[in-house]
């Protein structure tokens, strides 16, 4: 079952979330399973609605490059 995707990989981070919108657009789904893990967005106390987990093979293009670093990612300013 290979579908490809773009995602952006935090390869520092516990979870990586995959949009339902990309999922729902997958053709072959992979089974999501239940979860009770608790994902939080930065700076909230309100956990983000989860519809389940699923395990999935990463690769990456050779070709790729690495985004400019944009501090509205982190949802902060960074001093450069």
């Amino acid at each position: 079952m290979d579908t490809p995707i773009r995602i952006m990989a935090d390869s520092g981070a516990r979870v990586n979330i995959l949009r339902k919108k990309d999922y729902d657009g997958l053709k072959e789904k992979p089974q999501l399973l239940k979860t009770n893990v608790k994902v939080y967005p930065y700076m909230s106390s309100k956990p983000l609605n989860l519809h389940g987990k699923l395990r999935v093979s990463v690769t990456s293009d050779p070709t790729w490059q690495r985004a400019p670093r944009d501090p509205s990612l982190a949802g902060k300013h960074h001093k450069n």
